[in-house]
């Protein structure tokens, strides 16, 4: 059975991040978290950078930090709001989006062994953010 946000991909076509989605919950199934830790961290990014392709397709990003920056400033009205603290206008880590970006990879995406309760914090918070972000775009494109 498929989750919402399976679905919600799938619907978006936004099979790489669906791809990165799916390497990372095979590798936290298999107890490799260091693999599972990576996998959270460029689905997030592809995410953000699918959902910027989405609403802006003749500004295309190519980092997570591009996509923040035009999902709150470009983007009219922004997607990412600073009402919200989900972003700061001076793009600092003080605010939602910038600390998880910061926080899933405080020494790359790859920072070697980690373990079972960081990665399982890491899956937990990806996926509710990512079930977030999909409602807030099924809800703009509708």
């Amino acid at each position: 059975m498929e989750t919402q946000l399976e679905v919600s991909l799938k619907t978006f076509e936004f099979s790489t991040a669906e791809g990165h989605l799916n390497q990372a919950i095979s590798n936290y199934t298999q107890g490799n978290w260091a693999g599972a830790n990576s996998q959270f961290r460029t689905f997030i990014e592809s995410l953000l950078i699918a959902i910027t392709a989405k609403l802006i397709p003749a500004n295309p990003v190519r980092t997570a930090s591009q996509a923040i920056n035009v999902l709150s400033q470009t983007v009219t009205p922004p997607f990412l709001s600073v009402e919200l603290n989900e972003v700061s206008r001076n793009r600092d880590s003080n605010s939602f989006v910038q600390g998880l970006w910061v926080r899933l990879h405080p020494n790359g995406s790859h920072p070697g062994l980690s373990d079972e309760d960081d990665c399982t914090f890491r899956y937990h918070i990806s996926i509710v953010f990512a079930n977030y972000l999909m409602n807030r775009l099924t809800s703009r494109l509708s």
